[in-house]
């Protein structure tokens, strides 16, 4: 795990690698959308994360570059299996908490 300005540094100074991103894994807790809270495996990772791993949002969007700012809010994503049964498939998430 690099510091964002450590991180940003090695992005720009690589000359080998065609892309980079941060991951690194913790446990989250999510409620709000459907009444309990559950404790389950997240991850904090850079914007560039889905592209590196080759992956593409089913629904929603990507993260944007504002999202990755010191002081941000931060933006979830969750996996459509998660979605649908935890989230019970709510087409909002406005309600949805999730603490680390």
């Amino acid at each position: 795990w690099f510091t964002d300005p450590d991180f940003a540094d090695v992005r720009r100074q690589t000359r080998t690698l065609r892309a980079a991103a941060q991951y690194q894994g913790t446990m989250v807790t999510v409620g709000g959308t459907m009444g309990g809270a559950e404790r389950v495996a997240g991850a904090f990772v850079s914007r560039e994360f889905l592209d590196v791993m080759g992956v593409r949002p089913v629904r929603g969007r990507w993260f944007v570059p504002e999202e990755q700012a010191p002081g941000a809010a931060p933006a979830v994503l969750v996996s459509e299996a998660f979605w649908r049964r935890a989230l019970g498939a709510a087409p909002d998430l406005r309600g949805l908490t999730v603490t680390a």
